[in-house]
């Protein structure tokens, strides 16, 4: 008998129940790796490089659900395998602050800014940082450049007047 088409490779049905086989198995894998276990954490069935946009993601969510410490891990193991992805460091910077570390929120802060100056939301919050930490002056410079970012920000007009005022500048204040 002719076979006709050739190998398995060749036939669409059979193509296709292998594809189906694949993606269910990576679903299986993605769901197991980011899927955390309560009060055990994520179970990592596989071995898979560190991806920053996965880090980011997985901390974001992690965050989200209240699982503060492992979102913090989740973007730490991120920032080791990207250090200059400045998202990762404005995102590792909130949840510090949302931990109560101040002073490591600023200082990922101020590395996101660094990495990634036109990031809105960087400059934002170094400024709340910066001034909840008594340092209102510092913290107008990142205010202005937030304001003139995303100049329909009540909220960025709000904090650069508290600021303001703080320093003392209240003619500046009263123009927000």
């Amino acid at each position: 008998g002719s076979r006709e088409g050739g190998g398995l490779g060749r036939r669409p049905a059979v193509r296709i129940a292998i594809g189906v086989g694949i993606l269910a198995l990576a679903g299986v894998v993605a769901f197991r790796w980011f899927a955390p276990d309560i009060g055990e954490g994520p179970v990592p069935i596989a071995v898979l490089p560190v991806d920053p946009l996965t880090s980011l993601q997985r901390g974001r969510i992690l965050f989200d659900a209240g699982e503060r410490e492992q979102a913090l891990a989740v973007l730490e193991e991120g920032v080791r395998a990207a250090p200059g992805d400045g998202d990762l460091h404005l995102e590792r910077g909130r949840v510090l602050a949302a931990l109560g570390r101040p002073t490591e929120a600023r200082v990922a802060f101020e590395e996101a800014v660094r990495l990634a100056p036109d990031l809105p939301e960087a400059r934002l919050r170094l400024g709340e940082v910066l001034f909840a930490g008594g340092d209102a002056a510092s913290a107008i410079p990142h205010l202005d450049r937030f304001v003139e970012q995303v100049p329909s920000s009540g909220v960025g007009f709000f904090l650069r007047a508290r600021a303001h005022l703080a320093a003392g500048h209240r003619t500046a204040a009263l123009a927000d």
